[in-house]
């Protein structure tokens, strides 16, 4: 599943680094603005119905293709209405043609992308991860051999944009086809009383899910909309990478390989479903810590290597490295949030995800809003953080009161690791790149090895 998400996102992020350098700095962020809103769509179609797929496949096995048709049925119909209201939306904002055909074009790849996740709600539930990697790294190869035939014929954005679309429907078509391993057939079901039944289940992670992408691109709406479409894309660049790492790990890790392994940890009992957590815990914060060191120490030279030389989109040097080492900070709270969510769905609590991602949204408006116009989009960055934050700890209070939920038990450990391997950040900073980058990042894998195998002997050698 690691390698999917490694090689599928690792050619879409490769494929916009080219196309950062293949198109002017006003069409370079009406592409990111597309991609952006898209997500919008993607969680709108889902409306919830692959996690609620996915605890089911796991729980039961005995009415998948019931269910599965249902699922497909609904989501056939949530995808063309988001479709149509995303073009709707689009042309009351008053876009440009240009930039109304890239919303469109990449929201077309989207709705796609949302029927190809309900494939991979089975392959999680059945934990036959390979089918969706090879889907994922499908994907990716696709979207950077168009790139690049777009780059080398010269065919301009509008096709850059479309790169979007043929990759969806490449995953699409390759999801489709490892769905007959499991002698589950592509008949969508239209009945009434089950759609209405599993939208009645779905409906509050469907507006968790809507809500926490809005909450995620609302910033791009308000910096376009207070700076420039420049910046935009300057933002985008620093929240990509961000956003990446997360995305790498959170669906590999929650609604994939381990997700089905909560859900059954939670039916058995609160003890169970506390280990399992206090475990997930250690692992979630090593790996941000793992991905948080190198970008760190990279700094804006890092930025320079992925986006090219004109990484500033005309924006100055102190506001666009502020916002980047704030949006890399940032990146263990964010796994620690998507994490959380994973258990309180997990449980089966999930309607309290509404009310506390609406308490985000509103922090998150109110702060871009009053911070943006002083500090620029470092001021998009720091809401990132807190408004992460502050729902990490929600999250936390909801679980807790279930009972004792000793999370931060073995996290000293890859937390005494990082720190100890600030220093050689520091003393390998005039070191090339690479350098920098790799010696922090492996001493503190070493150091976090050595720290869990000591734990680990010590614990034994007391049960003794």
């Amino acid at each position: 599943m690691l390698a999917g998400q490694l090689f599928g996102k690792g050619g879409i992020f490769v494929s916009l680094m080219i196309l950062s350098r293949y198109l002017d700095n006003s069409r370079f962020g009406m592409l990111v603005f597309a991609v952006a809103l898209s997500q919008i769509l993607l969680f709108l179609a889902d409306f919830g119905v692959s996690i609620v797929s996915n605890r089911k496949f796991s729980l039961d096995t005995t009415k998948v293709q019931e269910l599965y048709s249902t699922a497909l049925g609904l989501r056939f119909l949530t995808t063309i209405a988001a479709w149509v209201l995303l073009a709707l939306a689009s042309t009351v904002a008053g876009y440009g043609n240009e930039q109304m055909f890239m919303i469109l074009l990449i929201g077309l790849g989207s709705a796609m992308e949302a029927v190809a996740e309900l494939q991979y709600a089975v392959f999680r539930a059945r934990e036959r991860m390979i089918y969706e990697a090879t889907t994922r790294i499908a994907g990716g190869a696709a979207a950077l051999f168009l790139v690049l035939l777009v780059v080398a014929v010269d065919l301009g954005p509008l096709a850059a944009s479309a790169t979007y679309t043929i990759r969806a429907l490449v995953m699409l078509m390759t999801s489709f086809a490892f769905l007959g391993r499991f002698s589950i057939r592509i008949r969508p079901g239209f009945s009434r009383k089950h759609m209405l039944k599993l939208l009645r289940e779905s409906w509050p992670l469907g507006v968790m899910g809507l809500m926490l992408v809005a909450f995620q691109r609302l910033d791009n709406v308000i910096i376009r909309g207070l700076s420039s479409i420049e910046a935009v894309g300057a933002y985008q660049e620093s929240y990509r990478i961000m956003e990446t790492f997360v995305l790498l790990i959170t669906p590999c890790l929650l609604p994939g390989a381990l997700f089905p392994g909560l859900c059954r940890a939670f039916a058995s009992g609160w003890e169970t479903a506390k280990t399992r957590m206090v475990s997930i815990a250690q692992l979630v914060t090593g790996l941000a810590g793992a991905v948080m060191i190198p970008v760190f120490a990279g700094g804006t030279d890092f930025l320079r290597l992925i986006w090219g030389k004109d990484f500033l989109r005309g924006l100055e040097t102190e506001e666009v490295e502020t916002a980047y080492f704030i949006l890399m900070a940032a990146i263990p709270i964010v796994f620690w949030m998507n994490y959380l969510i994973a258990s309180v769905i997990a449980s089966g609590k999930q309607k309290v995800t509404v009310p506390i991602t609406s308490v985000a949204i509103a922090l998150s408006v109110i702060g871009n809003f009053l911070l943006i116009p002083r500090f620029g989009i470092s001021g998009a960055a720091g809401m990132v953080l807190l408004s992460n934050l502050i729902m990490s700890v929600l999250y936390y209070i909801v679980l807790r009161k279930s009972g004792p939920l000793p999370l931060l038990k073995h996290v000293w450990k890859p937390v005494v690791a990082g720190l100890a391997s600030i220093p050689l950040i520091f003393l390998t900073a005039s070191s090339p790149l690479a350098v920098r980058m790799i010696i922090p990042t492996a001493a503190y894998l070493i150091l976090w090895f050595i720290l869990d195998r000591i734990s680990h002997q010590s614990y034994y050698c007391n049960g003794a």
